[in-house]
């Protein structure tokens, strides 16, 4: 925050109030009073509010008891009519998580909404709410977005923030409208993501030492197809003799991954390293994991000139070559995805796999003659 300094706690005993999100040169900050018992906090009241408008709210809780009792459903403090104002609320209970033991969404999540909110609150923040409900005005945020320099896919993604912003108010009672129109823009398709082959991914390896935690884990995505915070989370009892126990509170829940010879190699190395305070496999936080083997990768691919391709390419190599095999359904489950995810976003047309096609078809022609080599005739004209 800069202009003005963040207001310090506040206390109304037994509730101990403080802020959690600001705006710039703004007198209401998003507070969450709480109240402290055995160990434990509960939230007992958040929004947008003043410091003094707070502390006459707090002393009326205390007043009549209701901090005991569970949580009201939030209210704003003034009517949310314009989107602005909505989209600061959206963003104060995102942020929120950050210290939530379990939140409901995951850091990058909350991190790509709350770049999609920011996008959409300084592009179209003064939007009425209601007027949501239009699809041209819908249309018209997302041609607002692009003006300003956004991409089609960040646009997008951007407008879908809004609409999750307007579904999460009028649960929480906060606006009328319960979802905003349907985008008709037609977005243009994102380029298809280079996949590394076997040597790329080889030679990078290379440059690092077989034990390096960061090459285990990116080999361990080549061989087993898990996802990075998959892998970031993993601990020594997961692992199995012939699989790995993917972990609930992962991206799409428990699941079983085999374990081919290969990997079983690359998990012996990783058990020969000091343990780690953390108790995972890896020894360091998803977060470390996904910036650390990111930025590795990125620095030497460039070196060796290769096309661009990331650690989560990996996981679309053994997506490929699990569809390959023909058994979708199979392929499906160890990735975590349903069989029509499979078939629309992994299953990729390759040019062995269209001659292969061609050839088991058996498709003969109408008349006689010789077969020519064609790369022949050529050099002979």
């Amino acid at each position: 925050m800069t202009g003005m300094r963040k207001p310090t706690k506040l206390t109304v005993d037994p509730i101990h109030a403080r802020v959690i999100r600001s705006r710039d040169k703004a007198p209401r900050h998003y507070w969450r009073a709480e109240v402290y018992r055995d160990g434990s906090s509960r939230t007992v009241w958040s929004g947008w509010t003043t410091r003094d408008e707070l502390r006459q709210r707090l002393a009326r809780m205390v007043q009549d008891g209701t901090w005991r009792e569970k949580r009201p459903t939030l209210r704003a403090v003034v009517e949310i009519t314009v989107l602005y104002d909505l989209l600061d609320y959206y963003a104060g209970w995102l942020d929120e998580m950050d210290e939530s033991p379990a939140p409901p969404l995951r850091p990058r999540s909350r991190a790509a909404y709350r770049s999609g909110v920011t996008r959409a609150s300084g592009v179209g923040g003064d939007i009425a709410v209601s007027r949501l409900a239009d699809p041209g005005v819908v249309d018209s945020l997302f041609t607002a977005l692009k003006r300003a320099g956004f991409s089609d896919r960040s646009s997008g993604q951007s407008v879908a923030c809004v609409g999750r912003a307007v579904k999460w108010g009028h649960q929480r009672g906060l606006v009328s409208l319960a979802s905003i129109a349907v985008l008709r823009r037609k977005l243009e398709p994102c380029r298809e993501a280079h996949i590394p082959t076997h040597a790329e991914v080889g030679a990078v390896l290379a440059t690092l030492d077989p034990n390096d935690w960061r090459r285990c884990g990116l080999e361990l995505i080549w061989l087993t197809g898990l996802r990075i915070h998959e892998l970031a989370r993993l601990r020594p009892h997961d692992i199995g003799q012939d699989v790995i126990h993917v972990p609930r509170e992962t991206k799409t829940g428990a699941r079983k991954v085999p374990l081919v010879p290969a990997a079983r190699l690359v998990l012996a190395r990783l058990a020969d390293r000091p343990p780690h305070s953390s108790g995972t496999l890896l020894g360091v936080s998803e977060r470390t994991a996904d910036t650390s083997i990111g930025n590795w990768v990125r620095r030497e691919r460039t070196k060796l000139k290769q096309r661009r391709w990331t650690p989560h390419s990996l996981r679309h190599a053994f997506a490929q070559r699990a569809a390959d095999t023909g058994r979708i359904k199979d392929a499906a489950a160890i990735l975590g995805h349903s069989e029509a995810t499979m078939l629309k976003i992994y299953n990729r047309s390759s040019e062995d796999g269209r001659a292969a096609v061609t050839g088991a078809m058996g498709l003969r022609g109408f008349g006689g003659g010789e077969v020519i080599d064609l790369d022949e005739r050529r050099r002979a004209k």
